[in-house]
C-alpha cells in the first residue's frame, strides 16, 4: 500500500462529495496513537458501502489536469521564472488547487507543478467539455507551461538587445517610464505590414555585424521586419525587409547585423504575443517590469503566438507584399532633429554665445547611449551664465529637482543627454530644449558615431511635424491595403518661426513670481519664485494643481510636482499649448495672495528604519573598490553629512537630526514613484552634494540625501544620494501587501508626511521577509510573508500652523544655517 497522498486524490474527493482524504489521513494518524490503533471500520469515513453507493447514485464524472511550468517543445524541461499574470475561472463545478498568484516566482529548486484543475460533470462528455473550456479560460502567463501545446517561437540568439514593446506604452507619470518603441514609425509600419494594428506589441531588436538574432517558429505565421537595414533570411534564403513574410512551421528566421547608419530593427508577428500580459496598461518592457519577465529576451526563451489561421499562408513563396521603395525611410549619418526651445536655454542658464554654440554644434552620439538616454559628445564646452547651481548643487548644470519632458536634452555637468523612453521624469539638471513629438522616432535610429544637430522650431511647426509623421503612417496603411498613396503630399512645409522657451512671466509683488516655460510640444514647466527650497512655494504649486484638476480640462493628463515647480503634461492632439497656458494662468490668478490659509489633506505614514545600516555601508565599500576611492564624502556618507552641516556632535548628531522631524513628500517620480522628502523642521534639513560619479549599486529601500532633499530608493539601482539608512521601499512591483494594489504598486503621494521609527523590536531583515515575499495565510497567529502593514493615519498639513512654528524658532534656524554654511564652505575647500 502506498501510504502517501496521491496527486489525483482530488478526483476521488470530487466523485464522493464531503470526502476529505487529507483530513482522513490526519484523523487516522491521531487514532493510531490512541488505544483504538486507528479508525474503526464502522466509522462513517471508513464505511465502503457509502462510497459504493455514491458511485451508483451520484453519477459524478471528474477529470483532473495538472499545470506545470515546463516547456513542451524542449522535452518538458522545467521553466523557472516570474508568473506575470495568474487568473483562474470561477465555476461551481471547478476546483483549483494551487499555490501561485500574479508575481509568484517559480524557482528551479522545486517541482514545477503550479496548479491542479479538477472539473466535474453529470456525464463524461460534459466533464471533458468543461475541462476544454477551463483550459482555454485559464491565464497562467510567464515562463512556458503545458496548459496547451501552443503556437510559439523560440529565441535561438537575441542579438545585442531584444525587447517586447507596444504603442503608446504607459502614460502614468510618477516615474513610471513610458517605454514603447524608440522608433514608432518603423514599429508601426512593421505591424501594419504583418497584418496587425499599428499599436500591437512587437519586438525591438539591436543587432551588430556578427551579433544577429535568430528565431525558430514552431508553427506557421506572418511576420515583417523594418527599421535599420539588415539581412533577413528564412531557412537560409534571403528575403526583403519592409515586406510581409510567410513563415512556415519549424522555419528559422535569421536577422543579421550590417554596418551603416540606423540602429534598431522591428519584428512584428501576426497576432502579437497573446500570453504576454499588460503591466500598468502596457506590454512594453521597462525597468524590471512589463514585457517578458521584465527583461530583454535571451536565447532559450519561448513565447506563445496567436493560433488564429492566416489566409496568406496558402500563397506560394515566402513574400506576400513589399512596401513601395519611396515609402521606406533612409537613415543618414548626420541627423538634423527639430526641437522646441526650453525649458532652460535662456540667459539665466546660458550665455548668448553659449546658446548659439549649443545649437550650431554637431554632437556625436556616444556608445554609452541606451533606451534611458542618448549621450552626446563634442570637444565644445557648455558656456554657462552662472558659476554654480545654488541650492541645486555646486555645478551650474544643477537645479532644484523639477519635472522632465520626454525627449528633453538634459545636461549633466557638461554632457548633454537626450532623455528617451526609459528616462526619468524628474531630476536636478538643466534641460535646454526638447525634441518635437513628430521627430522622436529619429532618436530610435541614432547609432554610435552618427551626429546630431538641433534646429529650433515653434510649437506650431512642431504640430506640422507631428502631422507629417501621421501622414506617412497613413500612406503605409494605404499601400498595405492595396492603394497607391500620393507620397508628394506627405511632408508639409514648416514656417521656420522661432519662439522663446519662456512662454509667460508673472512678476512677484504681493505674491511669488511665476515663470511658465515651454517643455517640448506636450508639456509646460511652471516655476515659482527663486531657486530656493521654500514650503510656501511648494504649497502654491500644490494649490495650482488642485485648482486645475477641479476644472477637469480635457487633454491635461498629469502633473509632475517637485521642489518649487510642476510639469504640466498635456496631449497636443486634444488641446493646444496656448489653451493649456490660458488654463494655468487663470488657475494661478484664482489663488489667494497669501499661502497662510492653505491646507492640504494627506496622511502620516510610519516607516521602520535602520540607521547607518550594513547594506548601505556595503554599497559604499563597493563604490570605493570599483568607482572612486577618494572624495569628501568617503569613506562615510554620514560623517560627511555631519561635517558638511557643521554639526559638532558628529555622526550621532547627524542621525538624531534626521530622525527628529517628520518629512513632507514634495514629489513622487524620477523612477518608479520614488519619493522626494524634505524635513518639516528647518533645523533638521541637512544638505549634501551628489556623489560624482554615481554609485552603480544602491539597495532597495536605501535612504539618502542630495542637496536639501532625501529619497527612498524603490528598487536596486544606481544612485548618487548620500546614504544614511535603510527602510522598506514605498514600491511593490506586483502590488503585494495590504497598502498596495496591482494597479497602484506605489504607496506615497505629495503632501504625505513620513515618520521614521527606529524600533529594534524586529530587524529589517525580518520586516523585509514579511513585506516583499508572497502573501499567505496567518499561521498560529504569526504574520506570514507579505503581511507587513504600515501605520497610516489621516493628516492635514496647515500652512498657518507651519508658519507659526517657523516664526517661533526663527533664531534657532538662523544659527543652524550659519553653522551649516560654515561646514559646507570647509568641505568645498577640502
Amino acid at each position: 500500500m502506498n501510504t502517501r497522498i496521491q496527486v489525483e486524490h482530488a478526483i476521488t474527493e470530487a466523485i464522493h462529495p464531503g470526502l476529505d482524504l487529507v483530513e482522513m489521513m490526519i484523523a487516522q494518524g491521531i487514532a493510531q496513537r490512541s488505544e483504538a490503533r486507528g479508525l474503526g471500520h464502522t466509522t462513517q469515513s471508513m464505511t465502503q458501502a457509502i462510497y459504493d453507493e455514491n458511485l451508483v447514485e451520484s453519477r459524478i464524472h471528474a477529470i483532473e489536469a495538472r499545470v506545470y511550468c515546463e516547456n513542451p517543445s524542449e522535452s518538458f524541461k522545467p521553466s523557472p521564472g516570474i508568473l506575470q499574470l495568474v487568473e483562474f475561472p470561477q465555476e461551481d463545478w471547478l476546483r483549483v488547487d494551487s499555490w501561485v498568484s500574479t508575481g509568484t516566482e517559480v524557482t528551479r529548486f522545486f517541482d514545477p507543478l503550479i496548479c491542479k484543475l479538477i472539473v466535474t460533470g453529470s456525464t463524461r462528455e460534459q466533464a471533458v467539455s468543461r475541462m476544454v473550456q477551463v483550459l482555454k479560460a485559464c491565464k497562467v502567463f510567464g515562463p512556458p507551461n503545458n496548459l496547451a501545446y501552443l503556437a510559439a517561437f523560440t529565441v535561438l540568439s537575441a542579438g545585442i538587445e531584444m525587447t517586447i514593446q507596444d504603442l503608446p506604452g504607459r502614460r502614468i507619470g510618477l516615474g513610471m517610464p513610458p517605454s514603447g518603441p524608440m522608433d514608432s514609425q518603423a514599429f508601426s509600419a512593421a505591424n501594419m505590414i504583418a497584418g496587425n494594428t499599428s499599436e500591437t506589441e512587437a519586438l525591438e531588436i539591436i543587432t551588430l555585424p556578427g551579433a544577429g538574432c535568430k528565431l525558430k517558429f514552431h508553427s506557421s505565421t506572418i511576420v515583417a521586419v523594418t527599421g535599420k537595414p539588415v539581412t533577413v533570411k528564412v531557412n537560409g534564403d534571403q528575403v526583403s525587409m519592409w515586406a510581409r513574410l510567410i513563415i512556415s512551421e519549424n522555419a528559422i528566421l535569421d536577422i543579421g547585423g550590417m554596418p551603416g547608419p540606423g540602429f534598431r530593427v522591428y519584428l512584428a508577428i501576426r497576432g502579437g504575443f497573446p500570453e504576454v500580459p499588460q503591466y500598468l496598461g502596457s506590454k512594453s518592457t521597462s525597468m524590471g517590469l512589463g514585457g517578458y519577465q521584465g527583461r530583454s529576451l535571451r536565447a532559450g526563451d519561448q513565447l506563445a503566438l496567436s493560433s488564429e489561421p492566416s489566409s496568406e499562408q496558402d500563397e506560394p513563396g515566402p513574400v506576400a507584399f513589399v512596401l513601395p521603395e519611396n515609402l521606406i525611410p533612409v537613415y543618414p549619418q548626420d541627423w538634423v532633429i527639430r526641437v522646441l526651445a526650453g525649458p532652460h536655454d535662456d540667459a539665466e542658464f546660458l550665455t548668448p554665445e553659449g546658446n548659439a554654440k549649443f545649437y550650431s554644434t554637431k554632437w556625436s552620439v556616444s556608445s554609452s547611449s541606451n533606451r534611458m538616454g542618448i549621450r552626446l559628445e563634442s570637444n565644445q564646452s557648455i558656456d554657462w551664465a552662472r558659476s554654480t547651481g545654488g541650492e541645486g548643487g555646486s555645478h551650474p548644470s544643477n537645479i532644484l529637482d523639477n519635472g522632465y519632458a520626454l525627449g528633453t536634452i538634459n545636461v549633466n555637468g557638461d554632457t548633454p543627454v537626450i532623455l528617451t523612453n526609459e528616462g526619468p521624469d524628474m531630476g536636478g539638471y538643466v534641460c535646454l530644449c526638447t525634441v518635437a513629438t513628430g521627430e522622436r522616432w529619429k532618436l530610435g535610429q541614432l547609432s554610435p558615431g552618427t551626429t546630431v544637430t538641433f534646429r529650433k522650431i515653434s510649437w506650431k511647426d512642431a504640430q506640422a511635424c507631428r502631422k507629417n509623421s501621421l501622414k506617412w503612417i497613413e500612406a503605409v496603411q494605404a499601400a498595405v491595403a492595396g492603394s497607391r498613396p500620393q507620397t508628394d503630399s506627405i511632408y508639409g512645409a514648416l514656417e521656420g518661426s522661432e519662439l522663446s522657451g519662456i512662454l509667460h512671466k508673472i512678476s512677484g509683488r504681493s505674491r511669488p513670481a511665476v515663470t511658465f516655460r515651454q517643455a517640448g510640444d506636450s508639456a509646460i514647466l511652471v516655476e515659482y519664485g527663486e531657486m530656493h527650497l521654500d514650503f510656501i512655494l511648494r504649497a502654491r504649486v500644490h494649490a495650482l494643481e488642485s485648482e486645475v484638476r477641479k476644472r477637469n480640462v480635457n487633454g491635461i493628463w498629469a502633473f509632475a510636482p517637485c521642489i518649487r515647480s510642476t510639469m504640466c503634461h498635456y496631449d497636443p492632439s486634444i488641446i493646444s499649448q496656448a489653451d493649456v497656458l490660458a488654463v494655468l494662468l487663470n488657475a494661478e490668478h484664482s489663488l489667494p495672495d497669501s499661502a497662510s490659509d492653505l491646507q492640504f489633506p494627506g496622511r502620516k505614514i510610519t516607516f521602520p528604519i535602520v540607521l547607518d545600516d550594513q547594506w548601505s555601508r556595503e554599497a559604499l565599500q563597493r563604490y570605493i573598490r570599483t568607482t572612486r576611492n577618494s572624495a569628501v564624502y568617503l569613506p562615510s556618507n554620514i560623517d560627511y553629512l555631519a561635517r558638511n552641516n557643521g554639526l559638532d556632535g558628529g555622526v550621532d548628531e547627524a542621525l538624531q537630526k534626521l530622525m527628529d522631524s517628520a518629512w513632507l513628500v514634495f514629489g513622487v517620480g524620477f523612477y518608479l514613484a520614488c519619493p522626494f522628502l524634505v524635513p518639516i523642521d528647518p533645523r533638521c534639513r541637512l544638505v549634501g552634494q551628489k556623489m560624482n560619479p554615481s554609485r552603480t549599486y544602491t539597495p532597495s529601500g536605501a535612504v539618502g540625501i542630495a542637496g536639501p532633499v532625501a529619497a527612498i530608493y524603490p528598487v536596486v539601482s544606481p544612485g548618487g544620494y548620500q546614504l544614511f539608512g535603510r527602510t522598506l521601499p514605498a514600491w511593490q512591483t506586483w502590488g503585494k501587501g495590504p497598502d498596495f494594489a496591482s494597479d497602484r504598486p506605489w504607496l506615497l503621494q505629495p503632501f504625505d508626511q513620513v515618520l521614521c521609527s527606529c524600533s529594534v523590536r524586529c530587524s529589517l531583515l525580518y520586516l523585509k521577509k514579511n513585506f516583499i515575499a508572497e502573501p499567505s495565510r496567518r499561521l498560529n497567529g504569526h504574520s506570514m510573508p507579505g503581511q507587513y502593514k504600515f501605520k497610516i493615519e489621516p493628516a492635514v498639513f496647515s500652512m498657518a500652523v507651519y508658519m507659526t512654528f517657523i516664526n517661533s524658532i526663527q533664531q534657532e534656524i538662523t544659527e543652524f544655517k550659519r553653522k551649516q554654511a560654515e561646514g559646507t564652505a570647509r568641505e568645498e575647500a577640502r
